[in-house]
């Protein structure tokens, strides 16, 4: 869809074939909104971040006037970015110094910035003095990884913030996850995250309705849960109530709602549990 200029390509037209983002640049990193949200960001070379499409919330982060933008914009932040993510209807990044940035809706703390719940349509720090190599924004949630702990503010419906507990509603904050586990990277599907250790074991945490977190059930879980099947992932992937893993070997596996056919797996019938992408 491309009605608010998701593509970047200066118009509001679809396309059935790939077409060039407008500018020329050359990117080292994208990322797509989670949900409704309907933006894109990426990093180019020389390590500035750019958003472009849809702005209703500040998402693109390049300040006012909250309107689409049809081509990439630069957020309002100056230096180089080392990781962009976006999320529903927000935006996180990581600067080469570490320091974690949230811009668009906050109406739950997703932005992390401890301020009173209101949008901003320009990057604003998140605080507690927490040095990050990665964000990942859900829905209403954000999750981010430093030195190895993750951490998790905004909504804590359903359990998304890892805390071991509900009565918890949300934080403006970042939270440690319960359970003390050192995660390589972390990712965040709708409303649950999910983090890969070193050794390849896939942990996740939040709603799963859907089965989503790979555990073999469908109850929702306050704290990190390994996925089961004792798989070894290489890097793993967060859909809307789906996720997604791919070993070393190349096997990608994924499990969750299916109800479109999203793992792949030749059905449309949901999996708790990670099921092998079917082979053509």
């Amino acid at each position: 869809m491309n009605t608010l200029g998701a593509l970047g390509n200066g118009t509001t037209a679809l396309d059935s074939v790939p077409q060039p983002v407008s500018g020329g640049m050359v990117f080292q990193a994208i990322t797509t909104g989670n949900g409704s949200g309907r933006q894109t960001c990426a990093i180019n070379s020389a390590g500035t971040a750019y958003c472009w499409g849809a702005d209703g919330k500040g998402q693109v982060g390049n300040g006012p006037p909250f309107s689409a933008e049809l081509t990439p914009s630069a957020v309002l932040v100056a230096g180089t970015w080392t990781q962009i993510a976006a999320g529903a209807f927000f935006s996180c990044g990581v600067r080469t110094s570490g320091a974690a940035f949230c811009w668009g809706e906050d109406s739950f703390g997703q932005l992390g910035n401890g301020a009173p719940k209101a949008l901003t349509d320009q990057p604003s720090a998140v605080i507690g003095g927490l040095l990050f190599t990665q964000v990942a924004p859900g829905q209403v949630h954000t999750c981010g990884l430093s030195g190895g702990a993750a951490y998790c503010w905004g909504a804590n419906l359903n359990g998304r913030l890892g805390q071991d507990t509900v009565t918890t509603s949300e934080s403006l904050t970042p939270l440690a996850v319960t359970g003390g586990l050192t995660f390589s990277s972390l990712v965040s599907g709708e409303s649950f995250s999910c983090g890969l250790t070193a050794g390849g074991v896939a942990y996740c945490w939040g709603y799963n309705a859907s089965g989503q977190l790979g555990n073999g059930s469908t109850d929702n879980a306050t704290t990190p849960t390994p996925v089961a099947g004792g798989i070894s992932f290489a890097s793993i992937s967060g859909g809307t109530d789906y996720a997604c893993g791919v070993t070393s070997a190349g096997q990608a596996y994924c499990w969750g709602d299916n109800s479109l056919g999203q793992l792949g797996d030749g059905t449309i019938f949901q999996r708790e549990t990670p099921t092998p992408i079917s082979q053509p």
